[in-house]
């Protein structure tokens, strides 16, 4: 089920929520979610998982062209350092 999320499918659902006027957070995975979910007060942001580094890139990218400015996206290290692939953004 997964998979058949796509960037485009979580950016649309990102914007299509018009209720909400608050910031919203990209973080990678359910496990990031957990973690900052303790850290950042849910009551002034949203955290919405997009399943993994380049999904998030591509959801900020789309955010970005549709002029959508209230989101921050978050990219931990994980192996990047030890693997030589550092992300671009």
């Amino acid at each position: 089920m997964i998979e058949n999320l796509t960037p485009d499918r979580i950016a649309n659902a990102i914007l299509l929520d018009s209720s909400y006027k608050g910031l919203y957070v990209l973080v990678e995975g359910n496990k990031d979610c957990k973690l900052f979910s303790k850290f950042l007060s849910l009551e002034t942001l949203r955290i919405r998982t997009t399943f993994g580094c380049k999904k998030m890139m591509e959801v900020f990218a789309i955010l970005n062209s549709r002029g959508f400015n209230r989101k921050v996206g978050i990219i931990d290290r994980d192996f990047y350092n030890v693997l030589g692939n550092e992300p671009q953004h």
